[in-house]
C-alpha cells in the first residue's frame, strides 16, 4: 500500500493541472457524450475526438464548483435548470487524467435524457464541443475517445457503468 501511494502522491504532486470529468448516466446507463472540435495538448483535446465533459479548474475553485461550470459551459443548459435534468448527488474521486494533469472524476445521473438532450441541444455546442447524444458502453468505448477519458474508462468503465445496473430508486 505505501508503493501505490507513493506513486499516487508523486503523479498527485507533479500534476501541473487539475480538473474535472464528468460521467452524465441516463436511466438506460447510457453516457453523455460530445465531440471536440478545438485543440488543447496540455490537456489531451483534439478535434474530432469525443469525449464527456471536462473541465480544468481555475485557481482556488473546488472540485463541485468546477463540475457545474463545465456543464454549463461546455453542455450550455443553465445553471438554475441544472436540477431538472440531473440528480443533485454526485460520485466523485480523484485519479491522473494523463501526464501533468489530475481530475476529479465524477458521475452524475440524469434524470431526464430527453430534455438533457433539448437543453443542450439548444447551445448548438458552445466551449469548443458539440454535443452527440446518450450512447451505451459499448459505442462510447469504439470511439475516438480524448487520450484522459480513454485513461478513465481502461482503469474504472465498470465502476462508471457499474456493470450495467444503475440504481435509480
Amino acid at each position: 500500500m505505501r508503493k501505490e501511494l507513493f506513486v499516487l502522491n508523486r503523479e498527485y504532486q507533479s500534476s501541473k493541472k487539475f480538473g474535472a470529468v464528468v460521467f452524465i448516466i441516463d436511466r438506460n446507463n447510457q453516457v453523455y457524450t460530445q465531440e471536440e472540435k478545438e485543440l488543447n495538448e496540455s490537456t489531451g483535446k483534439s478535434p474530432g475526438s469525443y469525449s464527456v465533459v471536462c473541465e480544468t479548474g481555475l485557481p482556488g475553485e473546488e472540485w463541485d464548483r468546477n463540475v457545474v461550470r463545465g456543464i454549463v459551459e461546455e453542455i450550455g443548459i443553465s445553471e438554475d435548470k441544472l436540477s431538472k435534468v440531473l440528480d443533485s448527488e454526485m460520485i466523485c474521486w480523484e485519479t491522473g487524467f494523463m501526464e501533468g494533469v489530475w481530475a476529479s472524476v465524477v458521475i452524475i445521473k440524469c434524470k431526464d435524457s430527453n430534455l438533457f438532450m433539448e437543453l443542450a441541444g439548444r447551445s448548438g455546442g458552445i466551449d469548443g464541443v458539440s454535443p452527440i447524444g446518450f450512447l451505451p458502453r459499448k459505442d462510447f468505448e469504439n470511439l475516438n475517445l480524448r487520450q484522459g477519458v480513454r485513461n478513465i474508462i481502461n482503469k474504472f468503465g465498470d465502476t462508471i457503468f457499474n456493470n450495467g445496473k444503475t440504481n435509480f430508486s
